[in-house]
């Protein structure tokens, strides 16, 4: 390696002219020396390791408080170091993006877009994230959180509805906080449905603060956030007190009209038991998840699996019913002793048997799944008694299933009298008819069915469309017409060949020519008759 050349090139006389310098030059410390006369400090190119080639550096020496400082070689940048990072042009549009406000899958979307041969997902969220933490926030204690609140307060103007800010924050100490951050796009979401769903989440914040999120859900059980709160305790039922008593305030400030709670969806929290006594005009409710999963926890009670797939079967029936009093009713039939020992012939007694199985999701199922739908409520439509159907109002229907063990007479004086026995004799009662509301003008419309009560669409709503002539079928639904097609061209074919034959006699002026005979005609036909029967042997082999 040659000796370094160095040339003197300017002259600092405090340690801050030093660092501007310094800074100027994109350099960094590589070594520092002590001398008897003062330091040398030795600095090279800050971007060594992207240009391996640029061997450009500065040194300073210090003499009498004073730096001198001087140069070595040129900068070499014809050299790129190869490595995994993502290129700068990318990097740099990435960052960009990020500064718009556009989220993580939005920026990946756009990224594999422009550069479609380039597997990044990992590295575009490095790069995200670091940009974010650049331009965030630094909240390290209590005091700036409480800062960090005041500066949000105030509900940002009607043109931004993406604008967070806090309506109502306590923060006390570490033990007590309690923040709410919507916006007013979020809260404008109230007014189109008065259920709140709430949830709590842990591991999001370095401090181990739950995170208290908000909101609600729609037909196609889409779930739309309403806000979110940073919580000290999700188990105290303060907290739920005051986001229930707070959320009506805040959505009806921001939409200008009266907000109240009906429905309460948790978890179970048991925060939230005496927290509802806040709302009492509202109605708690629990997701089936956690309900069914806490049931799951317990059937090493019963070690028969069997059994225990039977006591499942009802606890999933249960969960069926449309109404308070049934499943009031329902439950206590339940819970009562039975000395038949009817788990054991559960199987044998109901059979359960849906127009559709395969239950799907409802995208795809409204994707994918309508022509089978379809399919399924027109042989519905043809399987009932269609005089077994009840008329009870100008948009309520009562309708037989296609295994009821009773006409629907007996199964509305039933509903209305609700005296069953056992459980056994309930279940069976609800397989055999269900209740269907046409009340709204158009889809999804109301049936007591399973499928219709989880996925908002059935057989029976469709079917009966399909009754009324309100909805045609464009096919005779499960007829092939491979056949049909090809015998029509068969009989055109052979018509065609008899009529040019009879136009082809009659104008011909030679007596001696003789038609053909009948049995010469048969066998042209038989001949086309093989001939259609070996075509749909090949179309039963495809």
């Amino acid at each position: 390696m040659t000796r370094r050349l160095w040339h003197e090139c300017s002259t600092c006389n405090t340690e801050n002219d030093l660092k501007v310098f310094v800074r100027e030059k994109n350099v960094c410390t590589h070594r520092t020396e002590e001398l008897r006369s003062g330091v040398a400090i030795t600095y090279k190119y800050s971007e060594y390791r992207k240009y391996p080639q640029c061997r450009y550096q500065l040194k300073a020496k210090q003499l009498d408080g004073k730096f001198t400082v001087f140069e070595s070689e040129l900068h070499d940048h014809s050299q790129r170091q190869e490595n995994n990072r993502l290129k700068s042009p990318i990097r740099t549009a990435v960052q960009e993006m990020t500064h718009t406000g556009l989220t993580q899958g939005q920026i990946r979307k756009a990224v594999s877009g422009l550069h479609p041969n380039l597997t990044i997902d990992t590295k575009i969220k490095n790069v995200v994230q670091y940009t974010r933490q650049q331009t965030r926030t630094q909240i390290i204690s209590v005091d700036d959180l409480q800062l960090w609140c005041k500066e949000r307060i105030n509900c940002p103007p009607a043109d931004q509805l993406h604008q967070d800010f806090a309506p109502f924050y306590e923060v006390k100490d570490i033990g007590n906080i309690f923040v709410c951050i919507p916006t007013r796009q979020l809260l404008s979401t109230t007014k189109c449905s008065s259920v709140l769903a709430v949830d709590c989440t842990y591991k999001v914040t370095w401090n181990n603060l739950p995170i208290l999120i908000f909101g609600t859900s729609d037909y196609k059980r889409h779930f739309h956030p309403i806000g979110l709160c940073l919580v000290s305790s999700d188990e105290a039922a303060s907290t739920y007190k005051t986001l229930f008593q707070g959320v009506p305030t805040w959505a009806s400030n921001i939409n200008q009209q009266t907000y109240l709670i009906s429905h309460v969806m948790d978890d179970g929290a048991t925060g939230i038991t005496s927290a509802m006594s806040v709302i009492p005009q509202s109605r708690r409710l629990m997701y089936w998840a956690h309900m069914i999963r806490k049931c799951r926890e317990h059937r090493k009670l019963i070690p028969n699996e069997k059994k225990w797939l039977n006591v499942e079967k009802d606890i999933v029936n249960l969960q069926l019913c449309f109404q308070d009093n049934l499943f009031n009713q329902a439950a206590s039939l339940l819970l009562a002793s039975s000395t038949n020992n009817g788990l054991e012939s559960l199987n044998g007694k109901i059979k359960q048997s849906y127009t559709m199985r395969n239950k799907l999701s409802l995208a795809t199922f409204l994707q994918t799944a309508e022509p089978d739908l379809e399919s399924k409520a027109h042989q519905w439509s043809q399987k009932i008694d269609q005089s077994q159907i009840i008329r009870l109002s100008n948009t309520g229907y009562v309708i037989p299933t296609t295994n009821s063990t009773m006409n629907t007479n007996v199964w509305l004086q039933q509903y209305y009298t609700m005296s069953w026995n056992s459980y056994d004799e309930y279940i069976s009662w609800f397989n055999s008819g269900h209740l269907v509301d046409f009340s709204r003008i158009t889809a999804p419309w109301y049936c007591t069915c399973r499928f219709g009560q989880k996925e908002y669409s059935c057989v029976h709503t469709i079917g009966l469309m399909i009754i009324w002539g309100f909805k045609t079928v464009p096919q005779i639904i499960g007829q092939r017409k491979g056949k049909v097609l090809v015998l029509l061209v068969v009989v055109v074919v052979v018509g065609l060949y008899l009529l040019f034959k009879h136009l082809w006699e009659s104008t011909t002026t030679t007596t001696t020519t003789t038609p053909l005979p009948a049995a010469n005609e048969f066998k042209i036909i038989q001949m086309e008759e093989i001939k259609v029967d070996e075509e749909d042997e090949d179309e039963d082999d495809v």
